[in-house]
């Protein structure tokens, strides 16, 4: 397991972190598993859990938390780690670990991220196999413009308000 030291609330959201890590990290992918099924390696997500994860090669690393304590609401507070699984699975973690703190120290604060999407044919030049936080599909391309924490003013920023939105 490893750590990444990003706190989350117990109902706070964080879906902009999920957006984020999936145009981040190719092999980004949904890991589900059979409530049913003994895997005997993974247990499967409660069902409101994105189960965000990255596939690389024959391993794979998967977002999860661990309760560290109340939290102020008393609602729980949880660590973001994440889990590999695999011959690679600790360099996969690893990774997805970089980019949560990535996202925690240059975008958690900021304002939302800016979506656009434009018909395929007017983009030039065709995307890479994987250009960051950018989708490129069959008929349009999708970009995502993540804004940077403005320094120490980001403190002051509601770190909710892209949810409600």
């Amino acid at each position: 397991m490893t750590h990444t030291h990003v706190t989350v609330g117990g109902q706070e959201p964080f879906d902009a972190l999920t957006l984020y890590l999936a145009g981040a990290l190719p092999g980004f992918c949904r890991l589900s598993a059979d409530s049913d099924g003994d895997n005997g390696v993974l247990n499967p997500p409660p069902k409101h859990w994105p189960g965000a994860a990255i596939v690389r090669g024959n391993s794979l690393a998967r977002l999860a938390t661990e309760r560290i304590g109340d939290g102020d609401d008393g609602k729980g507070l949880y660590e973001f780690v994440v889990h590999g699984h695999g011959t690679r699975g600790h360099l996969a973690a690893q990774e997805m670990a970089e980019q949560v703190r990535h996202w925690q120290h240059n975008h958690r604060g900021a304002l939302c991220p800016r979506i656009t999407a434009r018909p395929a044919a007017s983009c030039a030049p065709p995307a890479r196999d994987h250009e960051l936080h950018v989708f490129a599909k069959k008929h349009t391309r999708i970009t995502v413009d993540w804004p940077i924490v403005p320094g120490p003013a980001a403190l002051l920023i509601d770190r909710g308000s892209c949810s409600a939105r």
